[in-house]
């Protein structure tokens, strides 16, 4: 993401801010929703899922290798569940 778009995520009245706080938003319904259900830790926060996400995003910008995206997800996702999937 250019400088430019993550400096106005922090200007109220930026379209990116509006976006930005609906994701924050939506997300945090969501993570209370399934740690609700006890399927994601409790100590989750939302700012940690989008940060581990961005980064995640960030690593594989340029990587050659197209499920590397994927399998990092997963292992996020295997780390802030509260018990194996099963699958």
């Amino acid at each position: 993401m250019g400088a430019a778009i993550m400096a106005a995520k922090h200007v109220p009245g930026t379209r990116i801010y509006d976006a930005n706080k609906a994701m924050h938003q939506a997300g945090e319904v969501l993570l209370l929703r399934a740690q609700a259900a006890e399927q994601i830790r409790t100590d989750v926060h939302i700012i940690d899922v989008l940060r581990l996400v961005y980064g995640i995003v960030m690593v594989n910008e340029h990587a050659s290798d197209p499920d590397g995206v994927n399998r990092m997800l997963d292992l996020v996702i295997a780390g802030i569940r509260t018990k194996p999937s099963g699958d």
